[in-house]
């Protein structure tokens, strides 16, 4: 009986081990974006803007940056989600085709990568470089608008 009791709890134990998420804990936040930035996978601002001009693949562009930043130059095509918002946001709520993701550089681009996975995205990619490269890039292909309509968003 001991035996058994003993069996069950390893199994128990590996069970639980391997089936509970991860929880990492950092030291800085630049480690933990650094960590979402191994763990994000990534297309640079030319293959982007092959797909763009193409328009064969159905995406959605998400500009992760504030309203502000947004209306002052983005990617054309791109949609305005915040990175606080990401998660809560009616414009990607179950969205099937992929999410590529941008912000100035990379960093609330890739702990948005992050945060979208953890609740079950699977095909996000961060946009390496972000708006920085892409404007160094391809300067004359940025609009200054708000963009896409507004929708409203439940934060609750």
């Amino acid at each position: 009986m001991n035996n058994k009791i003993t069996v069950l709890f390893l199994f128990l134990w590996i069970w639980a081990s391997c089936s509970s998420p991860t929880n990492e804990h950092f030291d800085n936040v630049q480690a933990m974006v650094k960590y979402a930035e191994d763990n994000a996978k990534a297309i640079s601002v030319g293959d982007l803007k092959t797909m763009l001009d193409n328009k064969s693949s159905k995406f959605v562009l998400v500009d992760c940056r504030e309203e502000a930043e947004f209306e002052n130059g983005h990617i054309t095509g791109a949609i305005n989600v915040p990175r606080g918002m990401l998660e809560f946001s009616k414009k990607i709520k179950g969205v099937k085709q992929p999410l590529y993701l941008y912000s100035d550089s990379l960093n609330r681009a890739v702990l948005g990568v992050l945060a979208l996975k953890r609740i079950g995205f699977k095909d996000v990619y961060v946009v390496k470089g972000g708006l920085q490269e892409w404007e160094k890039s391809f300067p004359d292909v940025l609009e200054k608008s708000a963009g896409e309509e507004a929708e409203e968003d439940d934060c609750g």
